[in-house]
């Protein structure tokens, strides 16, 4: 499996593309557009493609974040810490 990279305040941590759908559905649609199926994107070891089909992620992924202020971003990168478990 592939490593999530962390980016600044605006980016997606792990803890949020693992638990946001609607990122889901960026993923897949920038997979396709690749020309991949599901499991060739579970396969596709780290490289050019695999970076360029999470920047795609990214970018399709973005309106939802930029609608956010800094604190609401803040917020939104704390409230799994105070889940419990």
């Amino acid at each position: 499996m592939h490593r999530t990279r962390v980016q600044s305040l605006g980016g997606h941590p792990p803890i949020i593309r693992a638990n946001n759908p609607a990122r889901r559905y960026s993923h897949r649609a920038a997979w396709w557009a690749a020309g991949l199926t599901a499991e060739g994107v579970r396969t596709l070891p780290d490289g050019p493609q695999r970076a360029a089909i999470e920047a795609n992620t990214d970018r399709r992924d973005e309106p939802a974040y930029a609608a956010l202020s800094e604190v609401e971003r803040w917020e939104l990168l704390a409230a799994p810490a105070a889940l419990p478990g």
